[in-house]
């Protein structure tokens, strides 16, 4: 097999090796990072020596590949998931360190919202006061994350009403104003979510374990029919030189 490399595309024959697979002449381009190659049947020119980087590069693209540098500087899909998963835990670590350090406060008096109640005395919840409310937003520096990825794990609205013997409502309320109406309040408000998502996941797994025995099932055929295609094949070729004797 002769291979000729121009700009990064190599041009290379093949020989028949099935009756699936004729042979013939091949452009091939390499990823730069790894060593997953594309390749794809020449196509056919008359006259002057064709655009090859026009014949190869369209479809890779739409394969996949990164080749907006050409042939030379080519990038496989894989490489490509790899470097974008990258670039993101990268930017995520910078969010991480550029989130603000709460100010340490002075040691204050209890807030009214901590004081224990009298046994038998069924009293309405006291509204806020400021204290409880620099109280909360403390806890939620230490334990929440920011708007869009919510609480660290393990923490909830109720587990940081919890350690603070806080109402809960008065958690939502801190959040809310600090990190917008929007913000995540915690894993137990998105049970229904979760559980949608398991279900898709299992069912997920379920299609792609079925597509992978299908899959199997046909590499099975597949190297089958080429065994009864060489097969038929040595019988035609016996056939014809039994005929050719016979005259």
């Amino acid at each position: 097999m002769s291979e000729i490399d121009q700009d990064g595309i190599t041009t290379f024959t093949r020989r028949p090796t099935s009756a699936d697979d004729p042979g013939g002449t091949f452009r091939r381009i390499t990823c730069r990072c790894c060593p997953n190659a594309f390749e794809m049947r020449a196509r056919r020119f008359m006259g002057r020596v064709p655009d090859l980087e026009g014949e190869v590069l369209p479809e890779a693209k739409k394969a996949g590949w990164d080749v907006l540098h050409g042939a030379r500087k080519a990038v496989c899909p894989r490489c490509l998931s790899l470097q974008s998963k990258a670039k993101a835990r990268k930017e995520a670590k910078i969010m991480v360190a550029k989130m603000p350090t709460p100010m340490p406060r002075a040691p204050q008096a209890e807030p009214a919202a901590l004081k224990a109640v009298p046994a038998g005395k069924a009293e309405a919840p006291p509204a806020m006061d400021i204290d409880a409310a620099f109280l909360i937003r403390d806890k939620l520096g230490e334990v929440y994350l920011d708007a869009q990825r919510g609480y660290g794990e393990g923490w909830t609205d109720k587990r940081v009403a919890e350690s603070l013997t806080v109402p809960r409502d008065w958690v939502r309320q801190v959040r809310c104003k600090v990190y917008g109406a929007g913000s995540a309040g915690g894993a137990e408000d998105f049970a229904p979510v979760l559980a949608e998502a398991r279900a898709a996941l299992a069912a997920a797994k379920d299609l792609t374990e079925q597509g992978l025995k299908v899959q199997q099932e046909m590499a099975v055929f597949d190297r089958a029919r080429g065994e009864v295609l060489a097969q038929v094949g040595r019988l035609e070729r016996r056939l014809a030189d039994i005929e050719k004797a016979v005259g």
